[in-house]
């Protein structure tokens, strides 16, 4: 029997809907992989979020995060392995901190990122 893969659907529905927050699963190519409903809230379909670039989904912009003056939580996270919090502006309604967690899978590396977002609604 072959591990369950951390990026399967399934794996990843459940994963979201444990969280009451806005919650994304970000790939580590800055993709979106899944939206929970607290995210999805007020946006028409998920086909809106999903397959799309993070900064394209929480800052409406065309190049990522981590510019001048400017740190990407997610590079920080998939760099580190660490927990990254931050303070990020996001879409009215979601929330502006950011809290970055890796998922790795059964080797250990990183696949991709869980980002909820808190605070500012």
């Amino acid at each position: 029997m072959h591990p369950r893969s951390p990026l399967d659907s399934e794996t990843l529905d459940a994963l979201l809907e444990s969280f009451t927050c806005p919650a994304l699963i970000v790939s580590t190519d800055r993709k979106v992989r899944a939206a929970n409903d607290a995210f999805r809230a007020g946006l028409e379909s998920e086909d809106e979020v999903v397959g799309r670039g993070c900064y394209e989904v929480l800052h409406g912009r065309r190049k990522p995060c981590g510019g001048r003056h400017q740190v990407c939580p997610l590079d920080a996270c998939v760099r580190t392995g660490a927990v990254v919090p931050a303070i990020h502006s996001h879409p009215p309604g979601v929330g502006d901190r950011i809290l970055v967690r890796p998922i790795r899978d059964d080797d250990g590396s990183i696949v991709a990122c869980l980002a909820t977002l808190r605070g500012g609604a």
